[in-house]
């Protein structure tokens, strides 16, 4: 195991500095990185490895991302996009819509779809849109249900 030593010189307080604001700035740029605004997820429930597949789309403001797998290998696809419309008026409505959920069998396939707000200092809140099969849950504002339909559009 090695062991350094920090032996101050004429420029130990410049690296010292200088180490520090590029700590600070990689932290600060770092905090930037978008999160996703909505999802959709479907998954096969519970299978044996090689029927296992799952698809995952997030939806980004500038662009798509959609994760696919089967039986443990995985492809990952990127999409740029012009998102128009005002999403986060949709979001904001459908987070005041009532969502009922209901009684679903167990490790079956699992459609779900979800709006993501972030809040101040970066935590995410969940906004339930929608969900079948193994967890069944329905958000009963009308923008709700016109995300789910974007979602589908998005997510192809």
């Amino acid at each position: 195991m090695k062991q350094f030593v920090f032996r101050p010189s004429g420029n130990g307080n410049k690296v010292l500095t200088l180490t520090a604001v590029c700590l600070l700035s990689s932290l600060a740029f770092g905090s930037e990185v978008p999160n996703p605004i909505l999802e959709k997820g479907v998954t096969a429930g519970f299978m044996f490895p090689p029927n296992a597949t799952s698809f995952h789309c997030s939806v980004f403001t500038d662009h798509v991302e959609i994760v696919r797998t089967a039986g443990g290998l995985g492809v990952t696809s990127v999409k740029q996009v012009a998102i128009t419309g005002n999403v986060q008026k949709l979001i904001d409505a459908a987070e005041q819509g009532q969502v009922t959920t209901q009684s679903a069998p167990t490790d079956g396939p699992i459609t779900y779809y979800r709006a993501i707000k972030t809040l101040p200092g970066g935590a995410q809140q969940e906004i339930k849109l929608k969900a079948s099969g193994s967890m069944r849950y329905q958000n009963a504002a009308t923008e709700a249900a016109t995300l789910v339909n974007f979602l589908d559009q998005a997510c192809q």
